[in-house]
């Protein structure tokens, strides 16, 4: 029993001693194979020509490093015309020829390296009683064989970034088992159609809506039906509506402005009297002829940086009026080609779009601070006790800085104000400024009945603002619904619409489905989708930067292929 567990079974080794201590395991094991086979004649011997030792590390034992002292022997090959003269007996189930290591140790090793990769693989390595070099890791990893995939009948493509913007690769996923079987260095269509033509059991392709892929598919397997995503038509819908709002004005996507009403003067106590009527008309006075508070540091950086972002805009249309390409104002600016797509695009300088406030503990508490700041309660620490007996379970900082941001806002009292009459009101809300053209976009992509109130709102003020917008939400609508529910009989009657809609993106967007037909008509029949190809490539993404980016393109691949 003992032999089984530790030594791989009793057919070929046998124990002979062992020593236990708290920091190493080491067994004496020997052979007792009566004859060994000539590695190069394939005669067996039985004449031993000598014994040696050799040292060899096994798997651990309770997280205990184990050692052999394995006593081997060399025998004597009686083959007349064999080059050797000696051999040593093999032990291929066991331990590999030269090897200090066993097999199962490789084993396990092998698999924390593919699982982790070079160092993070030697410092759990080296907890769990197998110490090694993070290099040694990475050599086991190269020499692991790769999986001998089954015939691909449903193929998944996609690609995946090197270094965004710049390089990039292809993964191919076997949709049917959802495994990764090949990584490609590029994604040009030269190297899809080889590989298709290798791979002759191809009969449907899933892929995105990039041209070099259709053009790759056609050519390495004319043969096979194309697929086109859904959830990258769905995405290019979006860009062309990013694209609209982009050239639409600003003012569409601003969100209606909240009336302010002028704070009245709080007075200590009502009076009647001339004097008192007095010192209050002063007080009006006062206010009314009080300084505009300058603007801050952040405010300051703030508009410098708009002035920049004002000044480039006006640059790429000069440019481009020039005669100037995108991809030359892009570089000749050191900016994106999205971003002089938008410039040129829009009819009006794009303001930057409000973040989205992020929720916080204190929101449901803001109504009724509010109102004790205006009935004249201005101590945080007060304000904190308040609120805290009705549940706020916050911390007291986040009451200073509200009440800071509500001192800092407003302008300062001048010296010949009244102390006890200068208003202390709520600061006014910022400007309005308008939503981003994405988030205006994903707005009229959700389905109604997942809006919430204010998105509903904003969606039906954007409608209310744009005849265009009011028609690319139907259109949106309708072709959103036909992605989900996979009808495709509504196709042609959607493209003949937007052909005629008067929507200049739209119009675009419908002419890049009308060329790709086939593959979108497939997508909106068949079940197939890119969504177990994505979720390879963010595998893929990880495994790339466990590696710091210091590995090759074979390391990443064998990484990929054989998963743990």
């Amino acid at each position: 029993m003992l032999n089984d567990i530790l030594l791989l079974g009793p057919s070929q080794l046998s124990l002979e001693a062992f020593y236990l201590s708290a920091k190493v395991i080491r067994l004496t094991v020997v052979t007792f194979q009566a004859e060994a086979l000539c590695p190069v004649c394939g005669q067996m011997s039985r004449r031993v020509h000598s014994r040696y030792r050799r040292r060899i590390a096994d798997v651990p034992c309770a997280g205990i490093p184990v050692q052999w002292t394995l006593k081997a022997r060399r025998f004597f090959c009686d083959t007349s015309n064999c080059p050797k003269a000696t051999f040593a007996e093999r032990l291929p189930q066991v331990v590999a020829v030269w090897s200090r290591r066993t097999r199962r140790l490789i084993t396990a090793q092998q698999g924390i390296g593919l699982a982790l990769g070079g160092e993070p693989g030697a410092r759990l390595s080296h907890r769990l009683g197998m110490a090694t070099s993070p290099d040694t890791l990475l050599r086991l990893i190269r020499r692991t064989p790769e999986p001998v995939a089954a015939p691909v009948r449903v193929l998944g493509v996609d690609d995946w970034a090197w270094r965004r913007g710049q390089r990039y690769g292809t993964l191919l996923v076997d949709l049917e088992r959802s495994q990764p079987i090949d990584l490609l260095p590029d994604r040009t269509a030269e190297a899809l159609a080889v590989w298709l033509k290798a791979h002759p059991s191809v009969e449907i392709i899933s892929r995105d809506r990039a041209g070099a892929y259709a053009d790759g598919a056609r050519r390495g397997a004319p043969n096979a039906v194309q697929v086109a995503d859904r959830w990258h038509l769905l995405h290019n819908l979006v860009e062309a509506l990013e694209r609209l709002f982009d050239r639409l004005p600003t003012d569409v996507r601003t969100p209606a402005s909240p009336i302010v009403t002028r704070p009245t003067i709080r007075q200590s106590a009502p009076e009647a009297d001339s004097k008192s009527k007095t010192r209050s008309e002063r007080a009006s006075s006062v206010e009314q002829s009080a300084p505009v508070r300058p603007p801050t540091r952040p405010e300051q950086i703030q508009q410098a940086r708009r002035t920049r972002r004002f000044e480039r805009f006006e640059t790429v249309r000069r440019l481009h009026a020039q005669g100037l390409s995108h991809r030359a104002i892009a570089q000749q600016l050191q900016i994106g080609k999205g971003t002089v797509r938008r410039y040129l695009n829009a009819t009006t300088f794009p303001e930057i779009a409000r973040r989205r406030k992020a929720p916080s503990i204190l929101d449901p508490f803001v109504p009724y601070l509010a109102e004790r700041w205006q009935a004249g309660c201005h101590n945080g620490v007060q304000l904190w006790r308040e609120i805290r007996g009705q549940g706020y379970a916050g911390s007291r900082p986040l009451i200073s800085m509200w009440v800071a941001q509500q001192r800092r806002l407003l302008p300062s009292r001048p010296q010949h104000a009244p102390r006890g009459q200068w208003p202390h009101p709520l600061a006014p809300p910022p400007p309005a400024r308008p939503i981003s053209a994405r988030r205006a976009a994903f707005l009229l992509l959700k389905p109604p009945e997942q809006l919430d109130q204010d998105q509903s709102d904003m969606v039906a003020r954007l409608e209310r603002a744009s005849p265009q917008v009011a028609t690319a939400s139907r259109l949106v609508h309708e072709f959103a619904q036909m992605v989900r529910e996979r009808q495709r009989d509504h196709l042609d009657d959607w493209l003949q619409v937007a052909h005629t809609c008067g929507i200049r993106e739209l119009r675009y967007f419908a002419r890049g489905l009308q060329r790709d037909y086939e593959a979108v008509a497939a997508g909106l029949s068949l079940p197939w989708s890119a969504g177990p190809t994505e979720g390879h490539i963010n595998r893929l993404k990880t495994l790339k930067r466990q590696m710091y980016g210091k590995a090759g393109f074979n390391l990443l691949r064998q990484r990929v292929l054989n998963r743990v």
